[in-house]
């Protein structure tokens, strides 16, 4: 691995992210601490990606997938990191985990179509020319920048609400 500016900042990124997790579970027990440790962890995640891609890929494709594609926990932690700080009487219910359903039915689409492949012959990127890399890549990077605008959008819903009650009061 060469060490560029590239690199180096996602190392530094990867070890902030680390740190402050570790701070957050270390501190006060409120939810939204734990929302903004589970959001640092899969933004973590996120940034290595350029070391997923050398070390855990070619070695294990299926988790390698598997771990990049909890980018999709990125936007409902942050709603509800946003979400649990502006309402104090915030509570999990099981509808909280109904926002996991975008991840969860990712990887249901992608049973057929990548974590049956056979990889044991080495060669990862085999399936270049498949459905995978033609339909699914694509519609997944577009559900999730669609994802990320809804929950953006919600989130500022959210504390534009909460200006509004501020300044009322």
């Amino acid at each position: 691995m060469e060490f560029n500016i590239n690199n180096i900042t996602s190392l530094i990124g990867i070890f902030v992210s680390v740190f402050l997790v570790v701070f957050l579970f270390s501190s006060k027990k409120k939810v939204s601490n734990y929302f903004l440790a589970a959001y640092l962890i899969c933004l973590a995640i996120d940034i290595g990606a350029g070391f997923m891609t050398i070390y855990v890929h070619p070695y294990f494709p299926k988790l390698g997938i598997f771990l990049s594609l909890s980018i999709y926990f990125v936007p409902p932690l942050l709603y509800f990191f946003i979400k649990s700080t502006v309402y104090k009487d915030f509570k999990l219910s099981y509808r909280t985990f109904l926002h996991t359903l975008p991840f969860i039915l990712v990887n249901i689409i992608l049973i057929p179509h990548f974590y049956l492949w056979d990889f044991d012959d080495g060669n990862v990127w085999e399936i270049t020319d498949s459905f995978f890399f033609v339909y699914l890549i694509p519609s997944i990077y577009i559900s999730l920048h669609i994802l990320s605008f809804l929950y953006l959008l919600l989130s500022f819903f959210i504390l534009f609400a909460f200006d509004f009650h501020i300044r009322k009061n």
